[in-house]
């Protein structure tokens, strides 16, 4: 079983600008991301993890993986990853206003992807609260020289006030 491990997690601040929102002009966290992995190298990472396979069985593995995860949601089935979560098809679409006008064409709207992390009860789960107990969080403020710091935080009160 997978375990959460101790991390950071940036945070930038936010300001809510919606009007008439009971939180207006009030400040919340939203995660930042440093880097996005890449399939690729994530592959080179999991090879270089000791997992005892070279880079193009770990490759061949992890492509084949994507390839039936496709597969099986295009069967309306949703795909467990054990503790790691559940991956499946949402839909987002148009109201009829009777059950005899609904029609797929017209009503659906569009179709994609989502994951949804594990929401077992075991003591190492991926669940939120593990990762919460587990991560650190740390303004992305902190990685900057003070000079750039005014530039970000001018420059996102005025772009980042909708939440």
């Amino acid at each position: 079983m997978s375990k959460v491990q101790n991390g950071k997690l940036y945070y930038q601040l936010i300001q809510n600008n919606v009007a008439d929102s009971k939180f207006y002009q009030m400040w919340y966290a939203k995660a930042k991301h440093i880097d996005t992995v890449t399939f690729d190298e994530l592959i080179t990472h999991m090879a270089n993890h000791n997992v005892g396979f070279p880079r193009g069985v770990v490759s061949g593995v992890m492509m084949s993986f994507v390839d039936c995860l496709l597969e099986l949601v295009a069967q309306s089935k949703k795909v467990q990853l054990g503790d790691l979560g559940t991956f499946y098809l949402n839909l987002t679409s148009k109201p009829a206003a009777k059950y005899e006008e609904f029609n797929a064409a017209e009503n659906i709207m569009d179709c994609g992807l989502r994951f949804i992390s594990s929401q077992t009860e075991n003591k190492d789960n991926l669940t939120r609260s593990a990762f919460t107990k587990a991560m650190s969080f740390k303004n992305f403020n902190t990685l900057m020289r003070e000079s750039d710091k005014m530039l970000v935080d001018s420059a996102n009160k005025e772009k980042n006030k909708t939440v």
